[in-house]
């Protein structure tokens, strides 16, 4: 839930950036778009938010901070979105986000493999639906007392 590993920006992002901008539509980039445009946008902030979160939680973990909700707050905003960005990919790029034929893709397969690991990772670490559970217990929200986060090595 970002408390390990690295806190990178999305490459599926930067590679959506520069596929759009190759292709075209009616003579024109397709980025040029004011429609595209916006779901790009709607794409790279979502991968922000997502970075941003792991970022805050890597940096609770290694200050020794005392973590509750953080880390099912992002591991849900992190399934969650990945529909979302899923789906305005979907939007930007039409058919060719789910198509690892090099005549058509030229993402090397990414957004093929994007659009189906959007919806399988729904649920590794458990569903969204137990990450909201998570996080109410851990907020005391409809409880007298708050639940505690485990403790991490």
């Amino acid at each position: 839930h970002g408390s390990g590993g690295t806190i990178r920006r999305n490459r599926l992002v930067d590679r959506l950036f520069e596929y759009a901008g190759g292709l075209e539509r009616n003579g024109k980039p397709l980025s040029k778009d004011p429609e595209v445009q916006e779901l790009m946008v709607d794409v790279y902030v979502e991968a922000e938010i997502s970075r941003l979160f792991g970022l805050r939680n890597y940096w609770m973990r290694h200050s020794h901070q005392k973590m509750a909700h953080e880390g099912p707050q992002s591991s849900y905003y992190r399934k969650t979105s990945g529909l979302r960005m899923g789906e305005s990919i979907l939007k930007v790029l039409g058919p060719y986000a789910l198509t690892n034929d090099p005549a058509w893709d030229r993402s090397d397969g990414h957004m093929e493999v994007f659009q189906r690991s959007s919806i399988v990772a729904l649920h590794p670490g458990g569903t969204a639906e137990i990450q909201k559970v998570i996080m109410a217990r851990r907020l005391a929200i409809g409880r007298e007392v708050r639940e505690e986060a485990g403790r991490l090595a």
